[in-house]
């Protein structure tokens, strides 16, 4: 029931934030033009707001004597009289009618939290970084500073605590010490106020370990296959992160053509754009950095079709063993959307370079998440049907390592998988217009067909459908729509783009648009999954 009430309470919030943006009347008398102004509110506990309506005729004016308030739960909200009151924390949907023409808007309510205004607590650092059997480095003092209203207190009293002390401990004077290799809280407490800080301890690692790509040592990112060749990297978005201790850090790539691939050193959100050339050839990832320690993700910004890559090996003065990844795990599955075709250029032609699936809502959502992710994506493909290439998603593309290969793939290693996204769809519609009409009805079946395969694959997972960041079919949408209904998996959701954009190249989504569409994406998993 938990479950359901979720799904009920998304479709309520999408209802009201994207099928009523600003909707004109439409009853027996349509010269009454009936709407709202505003269709979502937020108000604190108590708040009361004026709700904004225009109810005109031929242009002029009408009385609003007869429009009438109601809310969908007057424990959170109540409307009376054209106004609404906060009456406790969560959402709500207000009703407005005026005769027979009815119109929606979504209500958040919320209590605002009182911040302690006397007393903070800072820590010298954010997050701690400590490598085991390193005398210089496995250990550190915490210095902590306490403020009374803006004013350093000092010699303050403070007290010191670790989530897990296995793996790592801290004693009263704030001296943090390595235990063992992983991840923890530190916890630094005055009177009632904490502040926190992250603490990672890191154990060496041989470069033999690292070049196995062995999990143990590094981590990996999408569907990917050992040879004795390297890690072959197929997919986009797929790729490899590791660390070292040290200023620098080189890799040998073997590239099957020139394609593209983005470096992230340290967390940083940007990355460096790097050009990888036909053959193998030796590659500086980091250098000049500060000594000490440091994470680089290497991930492969073009599609399958435009040529693979292979780590062949990495060399760094000292490696270490990665942080394990986020347990939270999100599958991808589109078509050129999902692989970031010509999302960092502004119109013309796309192209190699200016293609980036770092650059799609995709691995923006993955970030904002810090999820575990997969990719599994190529430009051109539909559900089941042929518009653009001799491949469908649901048979060639999605049970296979690499559409390449074609070594199937081992879904074992996904039954825990938390959320699958499946953005699919504008090919279809493209399929339909351009070549065979009578395929709409059919799609349903398809789309429903391969909704079943993934609830196979991934039986627990929540599978949100999307549609649309490129403009909507309507027999696309509805379609999608009649299967989702049809399997009555309260676990499947659709959620529709409220984004659509085609500034990029080839009439695609700019990575603006697809930033914005991936916020979506993110509130929807945070709030089934409670994050």
């Amino acid at each position: 029931m938990k479950i359901l009430r979720k799904a009920l309470s998304l479709a309520l919030i999408f209802i009201c934030t994207a099928c009523v943006l600003i909707t004109t009347a439409c009853s027996e008398n349509s010269d009454i033009s009936f709407r709202l102004l505003r269709t979502a509110y937020e108000l604190e506990v108590g708040e009361s707001a004026d709700v904004e309506i225009e109810l005109t005729q031929n242009g002029e004016s009408l009385p609003t004597d007869d429009v009438r308030y109601a809310s969908s739960n007057e424990n959170i909200m109540t409307a009376e009289n054209g106004k609404i009151i906060g009456i406790a924390e969560g959402d709500a949907v207000l009703t407005v009618t005026y005769g027979s023409m009815e119109r929606t808007a979504s209500v958040h309510v919320f209590e605002r939290e009182t911040p302690n205004k006397d007393i903070s607590i800072q820590t010298d650092r954010s997050s701690y970084d400590l490598l085991l059997d390193e005398p210089a480095l496995d250990s550190t003092v915490v210095h902590t500073t306490v403020f009374e209203n803006g004013i350093e207190i000092p010699d303050a009293q403070i007290s010191y605590s670790v989530a897990d002390p296995s793996i790592a401990e801290i004693a009263a004077d704030g001296t943090l010490t390595a235990k063992s290799h992983g991840t923890t809280t530190l916890s630094a407490t005055h009177q009632n106020v904490t502040e926190t800080a992250v603490v990672r301890i890191y154990a060496n690692a041989t470069q033999e370990q690292i070049n196995s790509f062995d999990e143990t040592y590094i981590n990996r990112f999408g569907r990917q296959y050992i040879t004795n060749e390297g890690l072959h990297v197929d997919q986009v978005a797929s790729g490899i992160e590791l660390t070292f201790y040290g200023t620098k850090l080189t890799a040998k790539i073997n590239s099957t053509a020139i394609i593209y691939a983005r470096v992230f050193i340290d967390g940083d959100e940007e990355g460096t754009f790097i050009r990888m050339d036909r053959g193998t050839e030796t590659y500086t990832l980091a250098e000049d950095l500060q000594a000490g320690i440091h994470t680089v993700r290497i991930l492969k910004s073009s599609e399958i079709h435009d040529g693979q890559l292979v780590f062949c090996s990495f060399s760094s003065a000292q490696f270490l063993r990665a942080q394990e990844k986020s347990s939270l795990k999100i599958e991808f599955i589109g078509d050129s959307i999902t692989t970031g075709y010509g999302t960092i250029a502004q119109g013309g032609d796309r192209t190699i370079s200016n293609s980036d699936a770092t650059k799609s809502y995709a691995y923006f959502a993955a970030k904002a998440l810090d999820a575990d992710f997969s990719c599994i994506a190529a430009q051109g493909v539909c559900v089941k049907a042929h518009q653009w290439r001799d491949y469908n998603m649901a048979d060639d593309i999605y049970g296979y390592i690499s559409p390449i290969t074609k070594e199937e793939y081992d879904f074992s290693a996904d039954a825990d998988m938390d959320v699958v996204v499946l953005n699919l769809g504008t090919n279809d519609g493209s399929y339909i217009t351009d070549s065979d009409a009578s395929y709409a009805s059919k799609f349903p079946q398809d789309y429903a067909d391969f909704l079943n395969t993934l609830r196979d694959k991934h039986p627990n997972a929540y599978i949100l459908c999307t549609y649309g960041l490129m403009g909507k079919n309507s027999q696309i949408d509805s379609g999608i729509r009649q299967a989702v209904q049809t399997l009555q998996d309260d676990k499947i959701l659709y959620i529709p783009s409220t984004v659509q954009d085609n500034s990029g190249a080839s009439g695609h989504p700019y990575y603006t648009a697809q930033e914005r569409f991936a916020d979506t994406i993110v509130m929807y998993v945070k709030t089934l999954l409670d994050l």
